[in-house]
């Protein structure tokens, strides 16, 4: 993507028509652009469609808002900014086509009329509801984008089909939207595979989601009705979160070489931290001596959390022999740093996690919330009381952390039926 930029902006630097001003906002309104394709995995010109550019769309509007960095209005890119750049998108895809490098150019349909439609119609709702869950709510940035995520596909659809209001909406139509996310919606997979269809608590969440939006926007008078309640969906199996042996939790910690990723994974393990939660910690959240950190958790809500000695002494060994080689800025008080000196990002620990799981031969990938439901279960296993545990964890209802309790039950049941005599004879009986 970024040599096709290159190669635009040397064509317009030889047309007398376009000043050294114009080509500068042509590649600062490009870049953005780049940075989304390379988030989201897109190699490929050809693959981006209309879905693509409507979720490109909803990025530039929300993200401000949702990573606090907003200095343009309360509300995210303003439409202005969007045209613009949409516009600058519209004349790079013509140069592709032009010189040969694609057929069609796929932002052509996304007119300036349309898209201010777009925007009225679905964008501004949404940015209303972003700063809503954000402010009011006090919601993690994690959080308010995993709300946006599930959010995106309803208007996918509707738009698809020519639905271009969301106060028409009635409950046929998200019906129909339901049975759609079930068995057609394209799933991108990896390397260009795909899959199609959600599974059933993918879709439970999804519309869990496009009912709070509704009632945010009957809340704040912009609709009358809510299509949403009352609607159905299929019950939901029981599922119990997975978990690590202690074995596999203890191999998996002592796995990392780099020092950095060994504090991360042990003080994840130590603590039960959310990933939200990880990236968020500053160096002075470690309270000296008291053996513990400070926890900005869910809707903005201080806990200190006991931490062990293990991950005590990893974590003064990474800011001691291992931090001061990625940032020496004291300004920066980033607790855990990438590569480049800025702040670790939740994907990039997922994806850590993920690795040194794969290398350590786990049957299945481990995630950091892994490490939080193995932290958890193996507290109530050694006899840690559920308050405690729920206290540690950050959760508001005792009703959530009680999942943990059923967990370590399975568990005793399985252990009992494959190792008492009596239960394997009454076993091979039946």
């Amino acid at each position: 993507m970024e040599h096709h930029i290159d190669n635009f902006i040397e064509y317009l630097e030889g047309d007398p028509d376009f000043s050294p001003n114009d080509i500068h906002k042509y590649r600062t309104d490009l870049e953005p652009f780049s940075e989304f394709l390379k988030h989201r995995g897109i190699h490929d010109l050809v693959a981006v469609n209309r879905t693509v550019l409507r979720h490109y769309v909803a990025g530039l509007a929300t993200e401000p808002i949702i990573q606090g960095t907003n200095n343009l209005t309360d509300n995210g890119h303003d439409e202005r900014t969007i045209l613009r750049k949409i516009r600058s998108l519209r004349a790079f895809y013509d140069f592709l086509v032009r010189e040969g490098h694609i057929n069609t150019n796929p932002v052509a349909w996304l007119s300036p009329s349309k898209l201010k439609h777009f925007i009225a119609e679905f964008i501004r709702p949404l940015v209303k509801f972003m700063t809503y869950l954000k402010g009011e709510r006090n919601l993690s940035p994690y959080t308010v984008r995993n709300y946006r995520t599930d959010l995106l596909p309803c208007f996918d659809f509707l738009d698809d089909r020519g639905i271009r209001y969301l106060g028409i909406v009635e409950r046929k139509i998200l019906r129909q939207y339901v049975a759609w996310l079930l068995t057609e919606r394209r799933i991108p997979i990896t390397n260009g595979m795909a899959k199609h269809g959600h599974d059933i608590r993918s879709v439970s969440r999804k519309i869990s989601v496009l009912r709070s939006f509704y009632k945010y926007l009957i809340r704040e008078d912009w609709l009358e009705t809510n299509p949403v309640a009352g609607l159905r969906l299929p019950k939901l199996d029981k599922k119990f979160p997975k978990f690590l042996s202690p074995q596999e939790a203890a191999s998996l910690v002592e796995e990392p070489f780099h020092l950095r990723d060994s504090a991360l994974l042990e003080l994840m393990y130590a603590t039960g931290l959310r990933v939200s939660e990880v990236v968020t910690l500053d160096i002075d959240d470690v309270i000296d001596g008291n053996r513990e950190i400070r926890i900005l958790g869910k809707g903005s809500k201080e806990r200190d959390v006991v931490v062990g000695q293990k991950a005590l002494r990893a974590i003064a060994l990474y800011l001691s022999q291992s931090r001061p080689n990625l940032s020496t800025d004291p300004k920066n008080r980033a607790l855990f740093l990438n590569d480049r000196g800025g702040r670790l990002s939740a994907r990039s620990i997922q994806t850590l996690v993920r690795k040194y799981s794969l290398e350590q031969g786990l049957h299945d990938p481990a995630h950091p919330h892994t490490l939080r439901h193995s932290f958890a279960t193996h507290l109530l296993d050694g006899g840690a009381d559920l308050r405690v545990v729920q206290e540690l964890l950050g959760h508001e209802s005792l009703g959530t952390t009680q999942i943990y309790t059923h967990m370590t039950t399975a568990e005793t049941r399985k252990t009992y039926e494959k190792a008492h005599p009596r239960a394997r004879a009454s076993a091979e009986s039946q």
